[in-house]
């Protein structure tokens, strides 16, 4: 019901639903927090969550992003020869909701519906292209040193185009990840697609060719979301 008519607070759903408001709200409340549904707003009203996008091929099929985005994703990661994500952000969060990795032994390997916060390192092409008001209330939960170095790299993201990140994987190895933003027919960021590899494999000569190639990629996502490229 809530996937066919969202928007709607406890009391219409419990009519709907022909349950009293308490059995109503007790169902909503466990629904939201295996994060199936969503509450959002003063009004409480709810609408489906980040567990029904990741729920089997069906779901992933039905959604417009994940749909256009999975070939586009293996496309990518087979050229590169190394894991590609698909990352949207969720609140103050990012989120994977797609993946590809390539049938290698040594591979950076993902989790479809791992959450890490925008300011983290997955998270900060998402938050250098979000709306004001949500890289105010990031950068607003953090000291003010931190808070101005963050600024500082969400500008030099959006100056660049890209980010290339460091970070560990499999517990030892260094791992090195270069992400950039898809834009929809708004011109607003709809998601940002990553390729990570073992940085053993990715010196500054082959991140160039990587990002040139990641470039292409969310560029042809974008088109195909709608979104006018300004020449």
């Amino acid at each position: 019901m809530i996937a066919e008519a969202p928007g709607h607070g406890v009391t219409e759903l419990a009519r709907r639903c022909g349950q009293t408001k308490a059995r109503t709200f007790r169902l909503l409340w466990t629904l939201e927090q295996r994060g199936v549904i969503s509450r959002a707003g003063q009004d409480a009203t709810y609408r489906l969550g980040h567990a029904a996008l990741i729920w089997g091929a069906a779901a992933a099929t039905q959604h417009d992003l994940v749909r256009v985005a999975q070939p586009l994703l293996k496309a990518l990661g087979e050229e590169t020869g190394e894991t590609t994500k698909l990352r949207i952000r969720d609140g103050l969060d990012c989120l994977t909701v797609a993946k590809w990795e390539p049938d290698r032994e040594l591979r950076c390997h993902s989790l479809v519906g791992r959450r890490h916060a925008l300011q983290e390192q997955p998270g900060l092409v998402l938050l250098a292209h979000a709306e004001a008001d949500i890289q105010r209330q990031v950068l607003g939960s953090l000291p003010p040193a931190a808070a101005r170095d963050l600024a500082q790299t969400l500008d030099r993201i959006r100056e660049q185009g890209f980010n290339v990140t460091r970070s560990e994987f499999d517990g030892t190895r260094e791992s090195i990840s270069i992400a950039a933003p898809v834009f929809d027919q708004t011109g607003m960021i709809a998601a940002s697609v990553a390729v990570a590899a073992p940085a053993s494999r990715m010196d500054e000569a082959r991140q160039t060719v990587v990002a040139a190639a990641l470039g292409k990629a969310v560029r042809h996502l974008s088109t195909a979301l709608g979104h006018r490229h300004r020449f």
